[in-house]
């Protein structure tokens, strides 16, 4: 795909420091920067969602015990929440 794009002074300085560094073409360092941006955007977004869908099953679980009356104490509960997050990948 061909396109014109109008880079802001700063990333077409940055961009121009890359294609020093990496070496290649200006079309070639275009693609590689985008295609990693894209790729960690992405990654970035797949962590939150497997996060957020855990800590939406354990408060679905909590609330759920509530229901069943099998309540326990909000301390233990939230004890459990801050080990679980201090164990997950984000975190460290």
């Amino acid at each position: 795909m061909s396109t014109t794009v109008t880079l802001d002074d700063d990333v077409a300085s940055k961009l121009e420091e890359e294609i020093r560094r990496r070496g290649g073409s200006l079309n070639q360092a275009v693609n590689d920067l985008l295609r990693e941006g894209l790729q960690e955007q992405r990654t970035s977004s797949d962590d939150f969602n497997e996060t957020s869908a855990e800590l939406m099953s354990q408060i679905h679980e909590g609330y759920q015990e509530y229901l069943r009356g099998e309540l326990r104490p909000v301390e233990e509960f939230i004890s459990e929440l801050e080990a679980e997050i201090e164990d997950s990948p984000q975190t460290r």
